[in-house]
């Protein structure tokens, strides 16, 4: 490590699935979901309107981490794009280091690993079922086989083989229900152990990394997957936000009644105000492992050498627009995303109107780091000029932009998610207080006034068709940004025109 080195501070990002703004107690939540993320806004730039670029992990993080949008590059991972934040800040003499908690669309399979000096992503305690490793390489599925197909991290239930020896064969069909009924009272849902069992080992793992870690400067890039369903939060939890406690067997059927409520247009408001609270005490736990990473920083020493990042790669949705989680749509419940930067020594909050993306975080890092990066490369722009107090470059003209692919079922999971090309698309533009939402294959396009109208419930483009031609128009050029760019991200991968254009 030279000087020069010694003088940058670390970064610290910390990136929280499936959070919602509006859920936080510094965003104007007045549950106690959140008592240490609070207590880090009062010393953070806070940002009231930063936007993700897509709805869900995979559309979300390209942006997050290699500041490119879906479309251009054709794909939901970052193998192809040009740079990640990990590999800038690497060859400029950071160590990186990232944990992700087992969510396999920023895992080593879709090229998260670029750049990390070590990425440790617990998928060795996934289930072979798990969607998002529909598409990964092989060796996962030879790792079971060689396991004998099943998880080896969670005994089978010792009453099983109980009833099997002692109960005649009249009796054991009654038995299974018995034992079942137990199980479904006393134990989660397999989906739910695995959930626990990462989440167990998770935050020692990165508190024991940074007692012990001698580098810096460094990046430690940190994964939460605490609040993303199955919801399954410690009574403790619940009765600190709610002032009331769900049990296990209700816990589980609340997640196992959730789709076909949606099939049969079942969704009470009684049934999302109970499946609603297991999420606020969700994220009342994750806040409390924020809370014990931001410790062990203060006791290494290094929380004042360190900018820190928290965010959210996109929210959740509550039956807003007629569904669950978060499928591939683009309303606010799903891009407006909370975002904190604290930069070293700062003791006071700083409240950012302007718009932002979490798609400007990686021009934005280079800029405050003084690290000379091709911009050329970001389809994000910087704003670190909000640190300063000064207005950043093309704040009135921004126009944000959300993309997301999707199948028949709104979800990214029946798709090769390395060929796009024949899947249906989606894309939001964000231009002043108006918001425009594109269909591409249904041929449809919707406009909101959000200033007005924040639940975008009244569609403005059969009133106003002049409105409708803009966003067409709006529509037209950023497609055609986009291809210019996938054309000069090729060139400069190919630089004779005879190669890799048709890829």
């Amino acid at each position: 490590m030279t000087d020069s080195d010694r003088g940058k501070p670390n970064l610290v990002l910390i990136t929280i699935d499936v959070l919602r703004q509006d859920r936080l107690g510094c965003y104007g939540n007045r549950k106690n979901t959140s008592p240490n993320v609070d207590r880090l806004a009062r010393t953070s730039f806070m940002f009231r309107n930063a936007f993700s670029s897509g709805p869900n992990t995979p559309h979300a993080f390209m942006g997050i981490m290699a500041s490119q949008y879906p479309f251009t590059s054709k794909e939901l991972s970052v193998r192809n794009c040009p740079s990640t934040l990990a590999e800038l800040l690497l060859d400029n003499g950071y160590w990186t280091q990232g944990f992700n908690a087992g969510n396999p669309w920023v895992s080593r399979y879709y090229g998260y690993d670029r750049g990390f000096s070590q990425l440790v992503d617990f998928l060795e305690l996934q289930p072979l079922n798990n969607p998002g490793f529909k598409f990964v390489p092989q060796e996962k599925e030879l790792e079971g086989k060689k396991k004998g197909g099943k998880s080896s991290h969670f005994p089978a239930f010792p009453l099983q083989n109980m009833v099997k020896r002692c109960l005649p064969q009249v009796g054991r069909q009654f038995a299974r229900r018995l034992v079942q009924q137990l199980r479904e009272r006393f134990c989660y849902i397999d989906h739910v152990k695995v959930k626990l069992e990462i989440e167990k080992r998770f935050t020692p793992s990165i508190i024991q990394w940074i007692m012990r870690n001698d580098r810096e400067p460094f990046f430690l890039w940190i994964h939460f997957m605490t609040v993303h369903e199955p919801y399954a939060p410690p009574m403790t939890d619940q009765f600190q936000v709610n002032r009331k406690v769900l049990w296990k067997n209700a816990v589980n059927r609340l997640r196992q009644e959730a789709e076909d409520r949606l099939r049969n247009n079942a969704v009470t408001s009684t049934y999302l105000e109970r499946f609603s609270s297991l999420y606020d005490a969700e994220i009342r736990r994750v806040d409390g492992h924020v809370g014990n990473v931001l410790k062990a920083l203060h006791q290494k020493g290094v929380y004042d050498r360190s900018c820190i990042i928290l965010c959210s790669d996109h929210g959740e949705e509550f039956f807003e627009h007629g569904g669950l989680f978060h499928r591939s749509k683009l309303y606010d419940e799903l891009l407006r995303v909370p975002l904190l930067i604290h930069l070293p020594g700062q003791k006071s909050c700083q409240e950012v109107i302007q718009r932002v993306g979490l798609i400007d975080l990686l021009p934005t890092v280079a800029d405050y780091l003084k690290i000379k990066s091709d911009i050329s490369i970001c389809e994000g722009e910087s704003f670190e000029g909000v640190f300063t107090g000064s207005r950043y470059h093309g704040e009135d003209r921004r126009i944000l932009a959300a993309e997301a692919f999707y199948d028949r079922n709104e979800t990214i999971f029946d798709f090769n998610p390395y060929d796009t090309c024949s899947v249906a698309r989606r894309l939001c533009l964000r231009n002043g207080k108006l918001k425009f939402i594109v269909d591409r294959t249904q041929k449809t396009l919707a406009i909101y006034d959000v200033e007005r109208d924040p639940g975008e419930k009244d569609d403005l483009s059969k009133m106003h068709p002049r409105l409708k031609q803009i966003g067409e128009l709006l529509v037209r050029e950023h497609l055609r940004n986009s291809e210019r760019r996938r054309i000069a991200l090729l060139m400069r991968k190919h630089p004779h025109p005879t190669e890799g254009l048709c890829s």
